[in-house]
Parts: structure tokens; C-alpha cells; sequence
């Protein structure tokens, strides 16, 4: 089941670069949807930025339940939200974006879940990864 979506995309707009950048009343008003903004390119005259979008999809689909893992109901709900977000924010929608990454979760039911969880923090990462319960 997917958990989130990473969207990328290049913005001159430094409007809208401000407009995202370190502003936490986004998190109340789009649940699910984070905006991440890094400024690329010095060159005098030619700012460019970098907008990236992490889309937790159950926290978009239903915003008031936390624990509810997203099984793919309803996707055309989901862009329309993500959408309509983008749209307030002076975005191009969603399918002009390039997709990042995909987060995949899996809900285990075993007794053995701080055993998995060990096993699992030995993968072969730059960076090693953070598993909870």
C-alpha cells in the first residue's frame, strides 16, 4: 500500500518560493500535503527553486484519521484535494509534476516486531533508515 508521494518540480516564481518556504499554517490548511523549498542556482538574474511536495495520501483522503493506511479508494478525490491545493498556492496541478519517490507500507501482525525491526535497521543505506512501530 503506498504511505506517500514525493512530487518535484523547478520554480522561478520567487512568490511563490516565499509563499511555501517555512510557512507552517500550509500544514493546518492542506492535512497530508508538506511543501519543501530549496533555492538552486546563483547566478544573478537567474534564481531558480526547487519545490518539494510529500503527499502522505490517507492523512489527504481523510484528514482526521491518522492510523487509516491508504489502499487506493477513490484516487480521483485525492488529485482533486492535491489539486485544489496547488491550484491556492498558484501551482500547476499535479500532472505536471515529476513523481520523486513512492513510500510503501505494510501492516505486519507479528509477535516478533522488534526482531523485524532490527533486521530491518542492518540494510545496506546512506542513511540509515528510522523503523517504528
Amino acid at each position: 500500500m503506498i504511505h506517500t508521494l514525493e512530487l518535484r518540480r523547478k520554480c522561478s516564481d520567487y512568490a511563490v518560493f516565499m509563499k511555501l518556504q517555512n510557512n507552517p499554517a500550509l500544514k493546518t490548511k492542506y492535512p497530508g500535503i508538506e511543501f519543501i523549498t530549496h533555492r538552486i542556482g546563483t547566478e544573478p538574474g537567474k534564481q531558480q527553486y526547487k519545490v518539494n511536495v510529500k503527499i502522505n495520501l490517507s492523512r489527504t483522503a481523510d484528514p482526521g484519521n491518522y492510523l487509516r493506511i491508504y489502499q487506493g479508494q477513490n484516487p480521483g478525490k485525492i488529485i482533486d484535494t492535491i489539486n485544489q491545493a496547488f491550484s491556492d498556492l498558484e501551482l500547476p496541478p499535479v500532472q505536471s509534476w515529476t513523481l520523486y519517490q513512492v513510500h510503501f507500507t505494510v501492516d505486519i501482525q507479528t509477535p516478533y516486531v522488534s526482531e523485524y525491526l532490527d533486521i530491518l535497521s542492518h540494510g545496506n543505506h546512506k542513511t540509515k533508515p528510522i523503523y517504528t512501530r
